[in-house]
């Protein structure tokens, strides 16, 4: 091996510490402790982060080169709010991570930090205009103001994401919900506030709240399991929504 002494000892140093970079929808496989997987991507990305094999393993994972948004979805929740998604938009970002016993013999990450680069995302939004919502914006609440109505497009299904939309100015032009590409991935059901039966919809790509049927306050919720989105949520009258398929 060539080169200094202090040269072969960073390398060595450095190869200790890095964990491979599985690449896209790759799964992260921590084998050490104080192991850093620092990830690069071409465009909007995917990593599985597997459960720890131990209590007390320490691990990073950071952004090196980022041309696109990598989504790493964990097997068990990093959070006591169950959390199972982490988005890295720009090199830089990182997350920190340490094992922790649940159960006998059974092991999950808890996230004791992330680096000062990542933007921390806005709980809620007030949106007035078409709305592409990014991954990374998991657990927003969006308020919907334009009566004039538009466009909002949920991300590609990923396990755990999740989304809330209150109409906040009742809307002469509907606003409407989409799914990327027109994919028919929309389960889900609404309650009428009187009692009626509402509206369910079955492989569906759109969701609407009506102009001049929802009011102020009607809402609805999207999460996904990895393939489909599920919704549910409450309008005033049941002519306040509908789903349809484009």
């Amino acid at each position: 091996m060539s080169g200094s002494p202090a040269g072969v000892l960073q390398r060595l140093l450095e190869t200790e510490k890095r964990i491979p970079d599985p690449g896209d929808a790759g799964t992260i496989a921590p084998d050490r402790d104080f192991g850093v997987c620092a990830l690069t991507s071409a465009g909007a990305e995917t990593r599985t982060v597997s459960n720890p094999a131990d209590i007390g393993i320490r691990m990073t994972i950071c952004g090196e080169v980022v041309a696109g948004t990598i989504t790493l979805t964990f097997s068990s929740a990093f959070d006591e709010a169950g959390t199972t998604t982490f988005a890295i938009t720009a090199t830089g970002q990182a997350i920190h991570l340490e094992s922790v016993a649940q159960g006998a013999r059974t092991y999950v990450w808890r996230a004791v930090g992330g680096d000062t680069v990542q933007a921390e995302v806005e709980l809620s939004e007030v949106v007035t205009a078409t709305n592409v919502i990014d991954a990374s914006e998991s657990g927003k609440t969006f308020y919907l103001n334009a009566a004039g109505g538009f466009t909002s497009t949920l991300p590609a299904p990923a396990l755990g994401l999740k989304f809330r939309f209150i109409v906040k100015t009742a809307p002469t032009t509907a606003y409407i919900i989409v799914t990327t590409s027109g994919a028919n991935l929309m389960y889900g059901k609404m309650l009428e506030r009187a009692g009626a039966a509402g509206v369910a919809g079955a492989a569906r790509d759109t969701f609407n709240f009506v102009a001049s049927q929802a009011i102020i306050s009607d809402w609805v919720e999207f999460e996904s399991d990895g393939t489909n989105w599920y919704y549910f949520g409450m309008v005033d009258v049941a002519a306040g929504n509908t789903v349809s398929v484009t």
